[in-house]
């Protein structure tokens, strides 16, 4: 794994011990409000600014195998970004991070979805997707908060109905897995703006898509579904956007 560090200083700076501080809804509501978050992708400059102001980390292709320590010298994380590195668990104590929103974990090396993200219970944001999954867990409508859900390039085939208890989501990324149907409980889902199907294994379009009365897009292209019904369904929906 490389370091995310090679200044013995900034590691020194790393506490060993982390207290979390007392939880302030306020100051919550106001880093999601914050439209140009400065986004920090060298810790070093983190470590220089004002804790309360490193609201945004991003670590990219670090070759990271565990969640790094270093994270917990900034509890009010609002967005924190790991990509394309090679994580496949989180720690157990992530409710320390109670500020976090927006999770983003594409392309590590999860097998398992990480149940460790039930304890955000702010987090609006999820984005798990290229990475190994090839189930959800019934304990998914743990995520109440869940607004937007990112489970695009894994192998799931299945969704448990649990899924459809997720009644804030605005956006469900599914695409490039192995979905053939979705539950009737679709419709439960009555704030879904943007449904994302490419690349499965539909043979028709899930009828219960009709009855989601907030959705205006849908991509569905690379499916075996024969392209006149796409394109009678298009023209039935004009309100919805449709790719196919």
């Amino acid at each position: 794994m490389k370091h995310l560090f090679i200044s013995i200083a900034i590691i020194i700076i790393a506490s060993c011990g982390h207290q979390k501080p007392a939880f302030d809804e306020a100051y919550l509501f106001s880093i999601d409000t914050l439209y140009a978050k400065k986004t920090y992708r060298d810790l070093e400059k983190a470590y220089k600014a004002d804790v309360k102001e490193v609201n945004k980390i991003v670590i990219f292709n670090k070759e990271l195998d565990q969640f790094p320590k270093e994270l917990y010298d900034f509890p009010y994380l609002n967005i924190i970004e790991i990509t394309f590195n090679n994580l496949s668990e989180l720690p157990a104590d992530l409710d320390y991070f109670q500020y976090t929103q927006s999770l983003y974990l594409q392309k590590n090396a999860f097998e398992k979805f990480p149940a460790e993200v039930y304890q955000l219970k702010h987090l609006k944001r999820l984005g798990i997707g290229k990475n190994q999954l090839s189930e959800i867990p019934v304990s998914i409508d743990s995520l109440q908060a869940i607004e937007e859900l990112y489970l695009e390039r894994n192998q799931i085939s299945t969704l448990p109905k649990s899924f459809y208890n997720l009644k804030n989501l605005r956006i469900l990324k599914l695409s490039h897995n192995q979905l053939s149907s979705l539950s009737s409980e679709l419709t439960k889902l009555t704030n879904l703006e943007k449904l994302f199907l490419t690349n499965n294994k539909f043979t028709s379009i899930p009828e219960q898509i009709e009855a989601l009365p907030n959705l205006r897009y849908l991509e569905i292209e690379r499916n075996p579904i024969p392209r006149d019904t796409l394109k009678i369904f298009a023209q039935k929906h004009p309100g919805i956007k449709v790719v196919y």
